[in-house]
């Protein structure tokens, strides 16, 4: 999945430049992780992502009619809400922030 690296090929900058695109796709990969566990276990902020996600994906959808849109939604929720979990959690937090005045 990732490129490994090979001291006979990576040297100098395209070493750098692997260990960065490693390190910034494990960040990226436990970010996800972390994301869908909260969905996972708490319930109100699921219900507030799927709406969250639901909302911008109609959005970005603008040329189906309500009935096509929630057919399209009915099969495509389970991978939308996949990609979108660290993306709906940050702006969840976001939303639910204590200090936000």
């Amino acid at each position: 999945m990732f490129p490994r690296l090979t001291g006979s090929i990576c040297t100098g900058s395209r070493l750098q430049s692997n260990l960065t695109y490693e390190v910034e796709a494990m960040e990226r990969d436990n970010l996800m992780h972390g994301a869908r566990t909260a969905l996972n276990t708490i319930p109100e902020m699921r219900e507030w992502a799927e709406q969250y996600l639901k909302k911008k994906t109609r959005s970005e959808k603008s040329e189906f009619s309500e009935v096509e849109f929630e057919k399209f939604w009915k099969y495509h929720k389970p991978e939308i809400m996949h990609a979108g979990a660290a993306e709906a959690a940050a702006a969840y937090r976001e939303q639910n922030r204590p200090d936000k005045s």
